[in-house]
């Protein structure tokens, strides 16, 4: 136990010389109550030696007015949420009213809805949520049991989630075979244009830059460019799916705007960014 405690610190102090965000390998791996915390310190100290990040990488301040909203960040950074469901209702130093657990569930499960409502197969999301419940119902506190009876009967609380039910001695060794390698994760869209001789240029405008966009993109293709464009004539749930699809697959982006799209401008930046928490696994490359 004290060289595992030794490994954790190195990992603390190493992790935060990284600097390369790679959200593809980010794990959230939700807090639980003391009687599991040795399984989830196993099932960390383990992702952390495949390669993985793990978030949270420390439990959340108790004081903070924003917890919900600092959950879902950790969250939107992640392809997948591992869930690991002890005896106790109470986790750590919060409060017996106020369950941990049943808080990162909830925003865990809301933020798999609505990637899911945005994709046409469940199997597209890039976003995977896993549970572990304790095989047996003996030693749970009233409050934990009636949390996790409802995990499994009430069948919106794990939609296109799953359950593993097996001895706590098992479960490192199932959770960690579930985990696709870091390179073969899904993304909803595969992406291979990395290797692909045409480079990609997406290029995003307003309807009112149409000539403007049309001369830009020709001169991109006469220079051995391809293309990617929206169609604003697609219903919205279409065109985000194809904004997405080709900010994945993209090898640079090209914005075209004037001064008054400052707010548009913002959007699609923060777009930008967020393609590598929906599972883009290259850098841009302009």
């Amino acid at each position: 136990t004290y060289l595992f405690r030794v490994f954790d610190l190195i990992q603390e102090v190493v992790a935060p010389t990284n600097t390369a965000v790679s959200y593809e390998k980010n794990i959230y791996l939700a807090l639980t109550s003391h009687d599991v915390a040795p399984v989830r310190d196993s099932v960390k100290r383990e992702l952390l030696q495949q390669g993985y990040n793990v978030l949270p990488d420390m439990a959340y301040p108790l004081e903070t007015t924003d917890l919900e909203e600092v959950i879902l960040q950790d969250l939107r950074k992640c392809n997948h949420a591992l869930h690991i469901m002890g005896n106790y209702h109470k986790v750590g130093d919060y409060s017996q009213e106020f369950s941990i657990s049943e808080v990162q569930h909830e925003i865990s499960k809301n933020h798999h809805l609505e990637l899911i409502d945005e994709y046409e197969l469940m199997t597209e999301c890039p976003f995977e949520r896993i549970y572990w419940v304790p095989d047996q119902t003996s030693g749970i506190d009233d409050k934990q049991l009636k949390f996790i009876e409802r995990l499994q009967n009430e069948e919106k609380e794990l939609l296109g989630a799953e359950l593993i039910k097996t001895p706590v001695e098992e479960l490192k060794d199932i959770i960690l075979s579930k985990l696709k390698r870091p390179d073969q994760m899904h993304h909803g869209f595969q992406d291979k244009v990395n290797n692909h001789k045409v480079k990609k240029v997406y290029l995003m405008y307003r309807p009112k830059h149409d000539e403007a966009a049309g001369k830009l993109k020709e001169l991109l293709e006469n220079n051995e460019f391809a293309v990617l464009e929206t169609d604003n004539s697609l219903n919205h749930k279409d065109f985000i799916g194809l904004h997405k699809q080709n900010l994945f697959s993209c090898n640079g982006v090209m914005l075209l705007a004037e001064n008054t799209d400052l707010m548009w401008l913002r959007s699609k930046m923060n777009d930008i960014h967020k393609a590598y928490s929906w599972g883009r696994s290259f850098q841009y490359q302009g």
